[in-house]
């Protein structure tokens, strides 16, 4: 049925009214984004940056709200590592100097320490730093005092002054004590541990970070844990006890949530293999650990798997191994040499314009903004027009195939997916599958034996049957989670519906109605279409077979 031509106008009466809306809505009150800027500075700095950056700045605001606004907007664009200049952050410090705030004074000389820091002016630093510990005291500032005590530490170890550093530490694990703040008191322990272990003194290394260990397993801090574990697994290493080294190493990557940091961990395993003198499996992670595009993991690998190789009396493998490692040793200090040291990002210190320039349209570039989208709108109904006299024949043509997709899947599935489950089958991660399919079918639940270990090898065997498929999937669908993505790759195992659920720990009409939401929702296609074939050939989604695009837009995309 044709729908009535008014029906198209309504995109551009909704764009129309948005804008008046927009238009005529008060922004937000400066004192309501401040706070709501302040609540989530340290929970989602992103977020807080956001905020601030939408402020509209007057010309006549209050000096106490302007100094407020330009200390958050240090403070978050510290927090999101973008590089700044001091400007803004003395223009706060004039104000509150001559206000004698104590309590602002003290975090702005700690956010100029900071910036100090990371432009490497570590004197000018350390003496902001100080200053800021000295004026929180005299407010009673404890957690500012604390946080700047943590940063001069930090700085020090940076300087190459692991006494003064260490002390530094041992005044944050104090105060942090005092204070109840188990997070800082973790961290300093960690950075004693590190410290200790540098310059060999290992069993006072081994106590502080068993003991921060300790600590962070009272916390659902994945990241803290991590770290705590990657360090041990540093240690053991170093006074070669393998089996503690693969312990703390497999710790890690249990607590590593971001796979993209993997290799930094299968390196360490390599090396605790190594320790072990389980030389097949340093060749097996240390492998995994070259997917790594940097340069300095790289570079570990290949010199351990040049140690192996030796080990195992192949010199011929291991100068080739020594001959990569020096050549990414090389790129590393070209890279390292060619580095600035200047800051690029200069932060403008007239707030009210960079908000302006950035988010600060007024009303007249509004409407010019809106009459443009008119008249694009009015342009593409006039072409939809002109496509309604051709409807037939453009009918005729939608429904003619680019290609016949029965044909390719048959390709591939002979090949690539017989191929794919041949080497799939003599895989562990295949036998942990089939293991947690059995347990499901006894006992109704699953027992998670399939680890992400498991996972990342049956995406390295898909990706090389189908290259570079993972990134290809997530370009043409990129609202697919991590979950969606392994749930998409469990059907190219050849295992059943009810397997599949088993695996998720789920029921068969689980695994069909999942395939629907996926293939409607986040792949763009029909109900009806072969989920097989949306996850075999992502590229061939093709907008005039989607449901979700308007067919105005589709005739224009023909």
């Amino acid at each position: 049925m044709k729908k009535p031509p008014f029906i198209y106008l309504l995109p551009c009466m909704a764009i129309l009214f948005l804008g008046i809306s927009c238009a005529r809505r008060d922004s937000i009150s400066i004192e309501t984004a401040l706070l709501r800027a302040d609540t989530l500075m340290n929970a989602r700095p992103d977020s807080a940056l956001h905020i601030l950056q939408q402020v509209h700045i007057p010309d006549r605001l209050a000096p106490d709200l302007h100094a407020a606004w330009r200390l958050l907007t240090v403070q978050a664009l510290y927090k999101n590592d973008i590089l700044q200049n001091d400007s803004l952050v003395n223009l706060v410090i004039d104000y509150y100097t001559s206000t004698q705030d104590m309590h602002a004074l003290a975090k702005a000389y700690h956010y100029r320490g900071c910036i100090e820091k990371e432009r490497r002016q570590p004197i000018s630093a350390q003496q902001n730093l100080l200053q800021s510990i000295r004026l929180a005291s005299e407010a009673g500032d404890e957690q500012m005092k604390l946080r700047s005590s943590y940063m001069l530490a930090y700085l020090y170890s940076d300087m190459r002054l692991p006494e003064k550093s260490d002390s530094m530490y041992r005044i944050t694990e104090r105060m942090a004590i005092e204070q109840q703040d188990t997070i800082f008191r973790i961290e300093a322990l960690q950075h004693q541990g590190i410290i200790y272990r540098d310059y060999k003194q290992y069993e006072l290394a081994e106590k502080y970070l068993l003991q921060a260990e300790q600590l962070s397993g009272l916390f659902a801090d994945q990241a803290l844990q991590k770290e705590t574990a990657v360090q041990l697994s540093t240690l053991y290493s170093r006074i070669h006890d393998g089996s503690k080294a693969l312990h703390y190493a497999r710790r890690a990557l249990e607590a590593e949530q971001d796979t993209t940091l993997y290799p930094n961990i299968y390196v360490r395993i390599g090396d605790a293999y190594y320790q072990l003198r389980n030389y097949d499996s340093v060749d097996y992670y240390m492998t995994k650990a070259l997917l790594s595009p940097q340069h300095h993991i790289k570079v570990g690998a290949y010199m351990r798997l040049a140690k192996a190789a030796k080990a195992r009396n192949d010199f011929v493998t291991a100068t080739e191994m020594e001959r990569l490692s020096r050549v990414y040793t090389d790129s590393m200090h070209i890279a390292n040499s060619t580095t600035p040291l200047e800051h690029s990002l200069s932060y403008s210190s007239k707030p009210s314009t960079y908000s302006s320039r950035l988010y600060g349209w007024n009303n007249h570039y509004l409407w010019i903004f809106l009459a443009l989208c008119a008249i694009v709108a009015i342009g593409i109904l006039i072409r939809r027009r002109r496509q309604l006299l051709h409807h037939t024949y453009i009918e005729k043509e939608a429904t003619i195939p680019i290609l016949p997709e029965e044909d390719k899947i048959e390709v591939v599935s002979m090949q690539g997916l017989n191929i794919l489950q041949a080497e799939l089958k003599q895989s562990v991660c295949y036998m942990h599958m089939q293991d947690c399919i059995q347990y499901y079918k006894a006992r109704n639940k699953s027992n998670d034996s399939v680890t992400n270990e498991d996972k990342a090898s049956f995406y390295e065997m898909v990706n090389n049957v189908f290259p570079n498929h993972m990134n290809r999937l997530i370009s043409a669908y990129p609202s697919l989670s991590h979950h969606d993505i392994y749930f998409c790759y469990l059907h190219l195992t050849g295992l059943s519906a009810t397997d599949i659920g088993a695996l998720l720990n789920r029921t068969r009409s689980f695994v069909y109605k999942k395939r629907t939401i996926l293939l409607t929702k986040k792949m763009y296609r029909k109900k009806n279409d072969s989920f097989m074939n949306a996850i075999l050939f992502p590229e061939n989604l093709f907008y005039k077979n989607s449901t979700k695009i308007p067919q105005a837009f589709r005739i224009l995309l023909k």
